[in-house]
């Protein structure tokens, strides 16, 4: 060759070579794992092709010559086996065992081609030089070999094409269809000029697959792997700290974790490819929010909260490149959160809902459309407990009453309030009348079978908003005015009462 041929077959020796020197970035993600073959095979071609042109010994130029046959081939079908993990449709395993069987047919007769002459009609002697084989009449086992290859080619093109041009579609970015595109067209149409109509010095085939893996490596490289070094930078770094975060590409493909997220939740590459799998992934361990208003009321705390913060990434010469997710864990913020909005919304004796809750969700009650039912109870007595055994019975009787609405309430959508005092309320969302006189049924039968100390007496009253037009304070008002119709009747109960205290008392006092 003369010097341009030898300097241009350097500069493709280079290329070939700089995936090699990157080799770790390949493990980012298992999605470019096999790319890294498809570069020593490259390399393995451009090293072979190197003896050749400098090798003296005829054995060696031919048996060389004859190994390319099969490195093609198997490059070809780790490039489909590569494009093919790349854009997630793994390659069956079906398709692999041919995909070996072929391979090694393809190995076998190459190497013994000097006995059969099938590929090219070449002997095995001294007057073989690198030119005879641009010289050489092709077999039929050739013409086999080509076509297997431009069949698999035709795969790959056909799998990558359809890939960029749905992504194109997606972002508006035309540069990587439009390169992957031209690259194996072209590849192809020089490969049938050297093959049926003018032989190159140089194999156009090793120069088109070097080019389309470096148009890959752009593809995924700059669009893809920049995106992380781009924490290299110190202002981005400074701007962007954090311990836990992710990096997602243009189409929304995660592409580079930090270790502390990982260890965090013991997950490994390829757990997950995109933002919502991961969310999926971690339902049962993690709450991801952005805002604190859309955690205002949520009580997991057996999981960690993250806060997530989202930024663009922007590249020069690129469009939108990828987005930035860095997380804050406030696990225990939220625990100090919730403990207050439990205080401020749970009555501390009795641990049900208190007036505060009520107040809270008084617009959501206003707006909803559903029908809802009150329940209002006033304990009898409780003033005579009080006076006669102490503040201690009188705060045990509320303990003991409430305990006994937990039970009867422990559906969705009936929740027990203590309003204040010895006054307390059910609500009940989008339930029939029936259900709630099972309620009261309930609570009466708690206190049927109870000693005379331990039964609990209360007056109550039922209203509903029976409308959307019907707003909480009048069905309050409604249910109020009836229990203190009840109450009112219970005279008769308050002297029986009363009369039992005093004996209790004079009973406790001579103990």
């Amino acid at each position: 060759m003369n010097i341009f041929l030898w300097i241009f077959y350097i500069i493709m020796g280079g290329i070939t070579l700089t995936p090699i020197i990157f080799w770790s970035l390949f493990n980012i993600n298992k999605r470019y794992n096999n790319f890294k073959y498809v570069s020593v095979i490259i390399m393995l071609w451009w090293f072979v092709n190197f003896l050749r042109f400098v090798s003296e010994n005829y054995i060696v130029i031919y048996f060389l010559s004859m190994f390319i046959f099969p490195l093609v081939m198997l490059l070809n079908f780790m490039l489909l086996s590569a494009i093919s993990l790349y854009i997630k449709r793994p390659i069956k395993k079906i398709t692999k065992i041919t995909l070996i069987f072929l391979f090694l047919g393809n190995l076998t007769f190459s190497m013994t081609n000097s006995i059969h002459q099938l590929i090219l009609e070449v002997p095995l002697n001294d007057s073989v030089s690198f030119e005879t084989f641009q010289t050489a009449s092709h077999g039929p086992a050739f013409f086999i070999h080509i076509g297997i290859s431009y069949i698999t080619i035709l795969s790959i093109f056909i799998l990558i094409v359809r890939h960029f041009y749905k992504r194109y579609k997606k972002t508006q970015d035309f540069v990587p269809f439009a390169f992957v595109t031209i690259t194996i067209i072209s590849g192809l149409v020089l490969n049938l000029i050297h093959v049926f109509v003018y032989t190159f010095h140089i194999d156009p085939t090793f120069i088109s697959m070097v080019l389309f893996v470096t148009i890959m490596y752009y593809i995924f490289y700059l669009r893809d792997i920049q995106l992380f070094m781009a924490f290299g930078r110190n202002e981005f770094i400074i701007n962007n700290l954090s311990e836990k975060y992710l990096i997602s590409n243009d189409v929304g493909d995660i592409i580079e974790v930090s270790n502390d997220f990982n260890k965090q939740f013991n997950l490994k590459i390829g757990d997950y490819n995109t933002y919502s799998d991961l969310k999926i992934l971690l339902e049962n361990k993690a709450v991801f929010y952005h805002n604190s208003k859309d955690i205002q009321y949520q009580r997991e705390l057996s999981k960690i909260y993250l806060q997530v913060k989202t930024q663009e990434i922007e590249l020069p010469l690129l469009k939108k490149t990828g987005t930035l997710y860095s997380f804050v864990d406030n696990t225990a913020d939220i625990k100090y959160i919730n403990d207050i909005n439990y205080i401020k919304r749970h009555d501390t004796m009795t641990t049900l809902y208190n007036r505060n809750y009520l107040e809270e969700i008084r617009d959501s009650l206003d707006e909803r459309k559903e029908n809802y039912h009150i329940i209002m109870f006033d304990l009898d007595g409780l003033k005579l407990f009080n006076d006669y055994l102490g503040h201690e019975a009188g705060d045990d009787l509320i303990i003991r009453f409430s305990n006994q609405l937990k039970s009867v309430t422990d559906e969705n959508d009936i929740s027990a309030i203590r309003l204040g005092g010895d006054e307390f309320v059910i609500l009940a969302v989008n339930k029939s009348d029936e259900q709630i006189k099972n309620i009261i049924k309930a609570l009466e039968n708690i206190n049927r079978n109870l000693q005379i100390l331990e039964k609990i007496h209360y007056s109550y009253a039922i209203s509903s908003s029976k409308s959307a037009q019907v707003r909480l304070n009048q069905v309050l008002s409604e249910a109020d005015k009836n229990m203190y119709k009840m109450k009112k009747s219970k005279n008769d109960y308050k002297e029986k009462l009363k009369n039992i205290l005093e004996k209790e008392k004079e009973r406790v006092s001579h103990k």
